[in-house]
This record gives C-alpha cells, structure tokens and sequence, in this order.
C-alpha cells in the first residue's frame, strides 16, 4: 500500500519540475536568465524549434569562434542536426550573469571556449539577441599570425608573402 503513494508522490513532483522551471524563466532576474539558459541548452541538444523559435529574436546572431555568423534559422537547423546525434556528457561551464535593466549578459569560460550571450527582456520573458563563442587557441594563432605578418612585412624582400598572409581567416 505504501508503494504505490510513494510513487505517485514522486511522479507528481516530477511533473511539478518543468512547470517550476517555466516559472522561474518567467523571473527577470539572474536566476531567471540561469533557466532560461538551461531550458536553452536541452532545447538546442533536444531538438525543441517550439522553444528556440520562441526564445530567440528574430534579429537574432550567433558568432562562431571561427568567426561564421549564423543567423536564427540556421541555429534552429543546427538543432535539428545536434537532436539526430548520439548525445554526449559534458561540463556545464561556469557561468557569470549580469542583469541591467531589461538586457542580461551571461559569460561562459569553458575549457576550450569563452562564450558570451546577450538577452533581451519582453513581453516577460527572457529573449536572446546576440552569441558570441571565441576559442583562447583561436585568439593564440591570431596572435601569432599577427606577429608573423609584422615581421614579414618589415623584412625586405619578402613583400610578396605579406598580401597571403593578411588575408588569411
């Protein structure tokens, strides 16, 4: 007898979470901005366009840190790709939330990338805007090509190698 009410109290507090998460995504505040992150993150790997489509303006950016910018509906269309893969654990990265007004900034430090999100608060709720992911490696090799180039460029004779090197990604 005891079972069967322990295990109705367990699947109605289970139940209870996603509409406790909505809840407080609805909040314009840090923690508000947290669930919001998170609900994005099982959206992105889950699939969820209902929810991606809802949470991202149509303004909407996402910068790679190689640099290719991706407007929503190619974000939306990764989604569909990532919800089709085999999942894989991860670290949630430590994360730093700023509330000012209507507009939060989240930034992420990663083992491999730092990460910066830009939401919007209306019509109550948070709204993504903008994502920029920038890879301390990447920053590396600029740095590098940076110094290469300014070497090559004051070295005589080897002006013809400074028109390649510029222009490389």
């Amino acid at each position: 007898m005891r079972l069967p009410a322990l295990l109705t109290a367990v699947l109605t507090a289970a139940a209870a979470v996603p509409a406790l998460a909505a809840e407080v995504e609805r909040q314009k505040t840090a923690a508000g901005v947290q669930a919001t992150e998170d609900h994005w993150s099982a959206a992105f790997v889950g699939g969820d366009e209902a929810y991606l489509n809802s949470l991202l303006d149509d303004a909407y950016l996402s910068v790679s840190s190689s640099g290719k910018a991706r407007p929503k509906a190619e974000i939306i269309a990764l989604a569909r790709k990532v919800a089709a893969m085999p999942k894989q654990a991860y670290d949630k990265p430590q994360s730093h939330i700023d509330v000012r007004g209507d507009t939060a900034i989240v930034t992420f430090a990663g083992k491999t990338d730092v990460s910066v999100d830009v939401f919007q608060w209306r019509a109550g709720a948070w709204h993504a805007w903008y994502s920029q992911r920038t890879s301390p490696y990447s920053s590396l090799r600029l740095d590098l090509d940076f110094t290469v180039s300014r070497t090559l460029i004051a070295s005589p004779g080897v002006t013809g190698l400074r028109k390649r090197r510029l222009s490389r990604p």
